[in-house]
């Protein structure tokens, strides 16, 4: 068992802060249907009364949070832990094959953190963004599961790219190289690594999440000609500061008075949504 722990990586021995969320609900506060249906499509480690179980479902589809890419890991949900035996250890060593070349990924069940260690080699080597569609897999092999993505033709695209200027989290458009599908309303790319991970510690605290999506929304709706910004483009745009489950951040939304929804999914500031009246 010892030489089990040497292997493990050390976000498997230790929760990285970037995991653990920031923010816990006291209570659930009930949310219109459009956004219940986008906290199980998200499938968050965090909303597990929302994630489906794998019953009737083959393959296992994730959009990648910026958490999850900076730190390697996959949110362990309950369709992901049904993949595997039950363990009364706190990590488990597993296997993740990539079926295109048949190469071998030691990955680590966290399950008290419910996250999955081990897979930043796997993200570095096909240049996955945040918003890139992730598939798992059952194997026959014992504690085996397939990973893969959804690779596509490279192609120069404008992107939202997460950069900080002045001690604040800004967005821009940028053209880059993109060879993966993705969610589109959860694509943001990495401007500029070093600047976010100090961001990120100066922002962990208590400030509240009504704060936060205060700050990036008008840097999102500025990319927008509509100004109108989806609700999975905030939480992702959230999560770049400090880890937020869907179900918190879409109660600030709806709960914020600066914030109108428009339907869709999408919401507006309430000033700019007076301007078009």
């Amino acid at each position: 068992r010892w030489y089990l722990a040497r292997l493990q990586p050390a976000e498997a021995r230790e929760a990285p802060p970037l995991l653990r969320p920031a923010v816990a609900l006291s209570t659930r506060v009930p949310l219109p249907p459009e956004l219940e249906t986008l906290i199980a499509e998200l499938q968050d480690e965090e909303d597990r009364a929302a994630a489906t179980r794998t019953a009737n479902v083959p393959i296992l589809s994730f959009a990648l949070t910026y958490p999850h890419r900076r730190m390697g890991t996959l949110p362990l949900t309950p369709a992901l832990r049904e993949l595997f035996p039950e363990t009364d250890n706190r990590s488990l060593l597993v296997t993740f094959v990539i079926p295109s070349s048949g190469a071998k990924i030691s990955g680590w069940l966290v399950r008290d953190g419910n996250y999955v260690a081990g897979l930043k080699t796997f993200y570095d080597q096909f240049k996955l963004n945040p918003g890139a569609y992730v598939q798992v897999q059952k194997r026959a092999e014992p504690l085996t599961a397939s990973i893969e993505y959804e690779p596509v033709r490279e192609r120069s695209l404008w992107v939202r790219a997460a950069r900080v200027r002045g001690g604040q989290l800004t967005f821009a458009q940028e053209k880059r190289p993109v060879a993966h599908k993705y969610d589109e309303e959860m694509l943001i790319v990495i401007g500029d690594q070093a600047a976010l991970d100090q961001l990120q510690q100066m922002n962990r605290g208590d400030r509240p999440l009504e704060i936060l999506l205060a700050e990036v929304f008008p840097e999102l709706a500025k990319l927008s000609s509509a100004g109108r910004v989806h609700a999975k483009s905030l939480y992702s745009a959230v999560n770049f500061l400090r880890r937020a489950a869907p179900r918190a951040v879409f109660t600030a939304l709806m709960q914020g008075q600066a914030f109108a929804s428009v339907g869709g999914g999408y919401f507006m500031l309430e000033t700019a949504r007076d301007l078009v009246r």
